[in-house]
């Protein structure tokens, strides 16, 4: 398209519907998004994740769709994220920083103050969330419990985790309802070999985690972080933990004894014993 011709004035405007029709189109692709990760489809695509189909199918590089993935699930939770991006008073980078901190009674007032904003000016809000009105999670590991005769039950020993920890704003499965105490019914328990483990990470791991389940996708086709993160742990202690280096050590011997007799010996060990065995 040759644009020498254009007028500054015309130039102009045709860049801004054009950015207004970008603003546009991205606003579709994060609706059509919401649907499809609503229906859950992608397995049917051969995908099993909705970050996995929007790098296989759609091309998105892996950032790119870290970020609509996020706008996704804020839209899906508050519409009016999905109209502010429309809008242009939001752009992605500001959805992806502000969804893991909004929730109920704070998402309009946030999303209010990032309405406009620079990436700068998000960061500082986040920054500001962070230090205040957030509070730090721990590292939680618990044993789960199996369910005799699988009838739902809670008791003081089989703690829920809490709803923070539990929220989709990652790629994992719904964690199931818990049931209420009132409901339940008392029975033995037996503890099974399982645990549940928790943390809150960062946005780099995240994209790392993915990054390493789409490179084993051959070996582990479901892509299980207990699958992705065994062998990564099992092959970093094969290269420092020194137990692990004894242990080969002792069950691969570098050299085998030698049996070999000398000719001088068993002459002088038969003069010895008369040719009778000893």
């Amino acid at each position: 398209m040759e644009l020498k011709h254009l007028t500054d004035a015309v130039l102009l405007a045709r860049l801004h519907a054009l950015v207004t029709q970008e603003r546009a189109g991205i606003a579709d692709v994060i609706e059509h998004l919401v649907e499809v990760d609503r229906r859950e489809i992608v397995i049917d695509a051969g995908c099993c994740t909705l970050f996995d189909y929007c790098v296989k199918s759609l091309r998105y590089s892996e950032a790119a769709a870290f970020l609509r993935i996020r706008a996704t699930r804020a839209a899906a939770a508050y519409p009016r994220v999905l109209a502010d991006l429309r809008s242009g008073r939001l752009h992605l980078d500001a959805i992806m920083r502000l969804y893991p901190h909004l929730n109920s009674t704070n998402s309009d007032k946030l999303l209010d103050q990032a309405s406009g904003a620079t990436k700068r000016e998000v960061v500082a809000l986040v920054a500001a969330l962070d230090s205040s009105a957030i509070a730090p999670e721990r590292d939680m590991i618990r044993r789960l419990q199996s369910k005799a005769h699988q009838t739902p039950s809670i008791t003081d020993q089989d703690p829920v985790l809490p709803t923070a920890l539990v929220r989709q704003e990652n790629f994992a499965q719904t964690e199931p309802a818990a049931v209420p105490a009132e409901t339940a019914h008392p029975q033995i328990i037996s503890p099974p070999n399982r645990v549940r483990l928790a943390f809150t990470a960062n946005d780099d791991l995240l994209l790392k985690i993915e990054r390493l389940r789409g490179l084993r996708r051959h070996k582990f086709p479901a892509g299980r972080l207990e699958d992705l993160l065994s062998e990564a742990i099992d092959h970093f202690l094969n290269k420092i933990d020194p137990a692990r280096d004894t242990g080969r050590a002792a069950s691969h011997p570098q050299s085998k004894p030698n049996r070999h007799i000398p000719a001088t010996i068993k002459r002088l060990a038969w003069k010895r014993d008369e040719g009778r065995c000893a």
